[in-house]
């Protein structure tokens, strides 16, 4: 309920290197809404560069590397890792 705090722990994640490798967002990407009292997060995540891919989280190349189709995001294979590096 406490949209300072759901960003002090969003920004803190993401600008965590252990859990994703790269920080692609700028403040005007993220923004809260209070909807009855709820806080909503909404989160614009922009396109990686070339030379910024791939992302990946947890600090795991080979696993935590996905690829957006449509309105999901699906493991990436080695061999699309590997065309990105």
């Amino acid at each position: 309920k406490d949209d300072a705090k759901l960003k002090k722990i969003f920004w803190d994640t993401i600008n965590n290197r252990t859990k994703v490798n790269i920080n692609l967002l700028t403040d005007s990407d993220v923004e809260t809404y209070n909807m009855n009292g709820e806080i909503i997060m909404v989160i614009h995540v922009p396109r990686a560069k070339r030379d910024q891919r791939p992302v990946y989280i947890n600090n795991d190349i080979w696993n935590g590397t996905y690829r957006r189709n449509w309105e999901g995001d699906y493991h990436c294979t080695p061999s699309e890792i590997k065309a990105m590096l």
